[in-house]
């Protein structure tokens, strides 16, 4: 592998290390550089009829990640993106799927009430459309073995539940009928896990998690979203014991989520072998999850001020933050790397 890459892998494992002190990093995202051979992603690439031709911009833009690791000296690490949307394991369950130009695919329901949820079997993992994901990483595995890959949108289990039946219903039955949403978030979890384990199997346990786009040596990532709509104790129940099967599983977890789950926060807590948290929400909602989880996992907090992170209790809290590269050439961009080190220091 690359040395670049791999000192900056060590960057991170020194930062994933809570008692170091390596707790800042600064990813440069969403620079247009002009000599890009990859060009922007359209989304129409994540059709199932584009695999290979989304293999193949995956690895133009991986190209141009690294020619950038010699001028730009941030901590995003160089990787084949083979992002998904959010319908690939609800697919599985017999899903319809929308599929626009403008936007990630998703899935719509495949079930209205308790009897036909009990209905739902745990299909073979290659029978399903899962298989594409393996074809597109085989296909750019063999033309750049060293290079990492970045893992395919995993929801959590309760999530990919939520998408396979209809919200409503589906919010009702965890009070009238818990063994029923039980019983289909236990069957989406085996399926995830047969994924995940063949993906490691196929290449290996270093990744670039499903978003955003950091590293892990080990462990699993995945969203979390419905807890943003659901209380504490039904979270406990619901999502937690699967996440932290999950997490033991595979040697530790990082967890996305776009939901207000402020009021999730301590139950968060309990998530074992919690490595990253990465909400993308308010800077207030960030200072609250620093407040309760520092010391516990490590931080990708989008919508956090910089300022917030100089303030004596946060000194020590280890938190790797984005850096918006939209619109700025190569020497804008590196002064405001610059720049934002020293916002962050």
């Amino acid at each position: 592998m690359d040395a670049e890459v791999l000192a900056r892998l060590a960057e991170w494992d020194r930062f994933f290390d809570l008692t170091s002190d390596k707790n800042r990093l600064v990813l440069a995202e969403y620079y247009r550089d002009p000599e890009a051979e990859a060009g922007a992603m359209k989304m129409d690439l994540l059709w199932p009829e584009n695999a290979i031709r989304h293999a193949e911009w995956a690895l133009h833009a991986y190209a141009d990640q690294m020619r950038r690791t010699a001028w730009l000296k941030d901590d995003a690490i160089p990787h084949v993106n083979l992002l998904s949307g959010t319908e690939i394991f609800a697919e599985c369950f017999g899903c319809p799927v929308i599929r626009k130009r403008d936007s990630k695919p998703f899935a719509r329901h495949a079930v209205s009430d308790v009897s036909e949820a009990r209905r739902i079997k745990k299909p073979k993992l290659m029978d399903t459309p899962l298989r594409l994901q393996f074809e597109k990483a085989d296909w750019a595995r063999r033309r750049e073995p060293e290079a990492l890959l970045h893992l395919p949108d995993i929801q959590s289990p309760l999530d990919v539940a939520a998408l396979v039946w209809e919200k409503g219903d589906f919010y009702c039955a965890m009070l009238e009928e818990p063994q029923a949403v039980h019983g289909l978030i236990e069957i989406c979890c085996e399926l995830i896990c047969d994924f995940l384990d063949e993906w490691f199997a196929r290449y290996g346990t270093d990744m670039i998690a499903h978003y955003p786009n950091y590293p892990m040596r080990g462990g699993i990532t995945l969203s979390e979203d419905e807890i943003g709509v659901i209380n504490r104790e039904l979270f406990e129940e619901f999502s937690l014991p699967y996440l932290n099967r999950l997490s033991r599983r595979y040697g530790g977890i990082g967890i996305h989520s776009c939901a207000d789950c402020r009021h999730q926060l301590p139950s968060l807590k309990k998530a074992e072998g919690l490595r990253m948290l990465n909400l993308n929400q308010p800077s207030s909602v960030h200072e609250e999850a620093l407040t309760v989880l520092s010391g516990w996992t490590a931080f990708y907090p989008m919508g956090l001020e910089d300022a917030v992170l100089r303030r004596p209790e946060y000194r020590k809290v280890h938190a790797a933050l984005t850096l918006n590269a939209g619109g700025m050439n190569r020497d804008q961009l590196t002064d405001a790397l610059a720049e934002k080190r020293q916002a962050i220091a």
